[in-house]
C-alpha cells in the first residue's frame, strides 16, 4: 500500500513537471520562438475495461518526451526527468532514449535532458554532456552542484529552457 501511494505521488509530481513544460512550450509558440509538442506514448489498446478503464500495452519503446522546431528551422528534441530526491541517477535516461537523442543530435537537432529537482530547480543538459557524465563525474548520479552550469530559470510559470525569456 505504501509503495502504491509513493508511486501515485511520483506520477502526480511528474505530471506537474510535464504540465510546466507544456506551459513553457505554449509560451514559446505564442512568441513564435518554437513549436514544441509532447510526443505521444506508443500505446495500443488491448481491450476496454469497466467504466473508463482501458487495458493497453506499449507497442514499441518510447521516443524522447518532446520534439519540435525552433525559429529558423532547426529541430529540437529532449527528454524530461524529474526527481524528488537531491540527486538524479544517470541511468534514468534509458539506452534507447539516448540512442534516439544522439541520432537526432548527429543530424543537427538541439538535443538535451531537461531535469527538475523537486519542481524548484531546473537544468538543461546537452546530450553530449549527459553522455560524458559517468566518466566526468566518476559516479552514477548527479546532484544540483554537479549541474550548476546548466541551471535554467523559471519566470511566471515558464521554464526558460531556450534562454529566450
Amino acid at each position: 500500500m505504501q509503495n502504491r501511494a509513493r508511486g501515485y505521488k511520483a506520477k502526480t509530481v511528474g505530471q506537474n513537471f510535464e504540465n510546466l513544460i507544456e506551459r513553457s512550450c505554449r509560451y514559446y509558440a505564442h512568441k513564435k520562438i518554437a513549436l514544441i509538442e509532447k510526443t505521444p506514448e506508443p500505446l495500443k489498446m488491448v481491450r476496454a475495461g469497466r467504466g473508463r478503464e482501458v487495458v493497453a500495452v506499449f507497442e514499441k519503446k518510447g521516443q524522447p518526451d518532446f520534439k519540435g522546431t525552433l525559429k529558423g528551422g532547426r529541430s529540437i528534441v529532449f527528454e524530461a526527468k524529474h526527481t524528488s530526491a537531491n540527486l538524479i541517477k544517470l541511468d534514468r535516461v534509458e539506452l534507447h532514449q539516448m540512442d534516439n537523442l544522439s541520432s537526432h543530435n548527429q543530424l543537427g537537432a538541439e538535443c538535451f535532458i531537461l531535469i527538475s529537482f523537486q519542481l524548484r530547480s531546473f537544468y538543461r543538459v546537452p546530450i553530449e554532456d549527459w553522455e560524458a557524465f559517468p566518466d566526468k563525474l566518476n559516479k552514477k548520479s548527479a546532484n544540483e552542484k554537479d549541474l550548476e552550469e546548466y541551471k535554467v530559470e523559471i519566470n511566471k510559470g515558464v521554464i526558460d529552457f531556450l534562454g529566450e525569456l
